[in-house]
């Protein structure tokens, strides 16, 4: 079995909700070794192969809480299950769902997985650009998940994670 997953779903056409593929593509840069990344548009059936491949397997996807502040950053273990704009998928199938799926057909499944999910404001608007809200807030959003994928996925073990919430 692989190491580690990073599986990020987003548009980068889709105003804020292409903050996922922006910070996929920085992590490359960053972060080299024991982990494979994906960028996808949505889940669906075809992510359960993932689950007899990889140990563990992070999650990075936008959701829109009107309750936290735009560009904050939530880190969960899929056991707290939150459903987020591509992990629940009216047209196909939701996480929790396509993990009960694995299980029942016999997947191994990922020994840790983890789920990011950042608060966006606009993921409808067709655009390259971010919303003005999320637009300074990038470095710190970024900073907080290869914090987290460090803190959970040990590529750094003596980095400690410091918060799950990026804020002002």
């Amino acid at each position: 079995m692989e190491n580690t997953l990073i599986l990020g779903f987003g548009s980068p056409v889709l105003s804020d909700e292409g903050i996922v593929p922006l910070i996929l593509q920085k992590l490359k840069k960053d972060i080299d070794s024991g982990f494979e990344m994906r960028s996808e548009l949505t889940l669906s059936l075809d992510h359960i192969k993932y689950f007899n491949v990889y140990k563990s397997i992070l999650i990075i996807d936008t959701v829109i809480s009107p309750e936290d502040k735009v560009g904050e950053v939530k880190v969960y273990p899929v056991e707290d299950y939150i459903p987020t704009l591509h992990l629940e998928n009216i047209h196909d199938i939701c996480l929790p769902d396509l993990i009960g799926l694995a299980r029942e057909l016999g997947y191994k499944i990922p020994e840790k997985i983890i789920i990011i999910a950042i608060n966006i404001l606009d993921h409808k608007t067709i655009s390259t650009g971010f919303t003005n809200e999320l637009k300074g807030k990038f470095d710190k959003v970024f900073s907080e998940v290869k914090k987290v994928a460090r803190y959970y996925f040990s590529i750094d073990p003596a980095n400690q994670m410091v918060t799950s919430k990026v804020t002002d």
